[in-house]
């Protein structure tokens, strides 16, 4: 996996933008770990990625990641490589195949 030296940077923080709408005051990381992994997936930088991996570990982001119902098909090419998830395991590929009318943008063709 790309981000397997992730102890090494147990110092990474969240970029606070990817929860804008949040007070992170109050924000509950753990509760939140779906809310989490789909952003850091999609907006994420590297600096998230270590953070998202010192704090849920890869089995956690794994789990996680295969429930949640949306991700773009480069989202879904992204995880699949990055985790070594097949697409068939994966929620949001299943509900892209599913409604392929709704995802993901009108005109649009799906490649996966």
């Amino acid at each position: 996996m790309y981000f397997d030296n992730f102890k090494e940077h147990a110092k990474a923080k969240f970029n606070t933008a990817l929860f804008w709408e949040y007070d992170l005051y109050y924000f509950d990381y753990k509760a939140q770990i779906e809310l989490v992994v789909q952003r850091v997936f999609e907006r994420g930088g590297s600096e998230d990625f270590y953070a998202l991996f010192n704090l849920y570990g890869v089995d956690a982001v794994k789990k996680a990641v295969k429930n949640i119902p949306l991700f773009s098909q480069r989202d879904i090419e992204f995880i699949s490589c990055l985790l070594g998830i097949p697409y068939q395991e994966l929620t949001a590929y299943k509900n892209m195949i599913d409604n392929p009318s709704r995802w993901p943008h009108t005109g649009t063709t799906i490649r996966i």
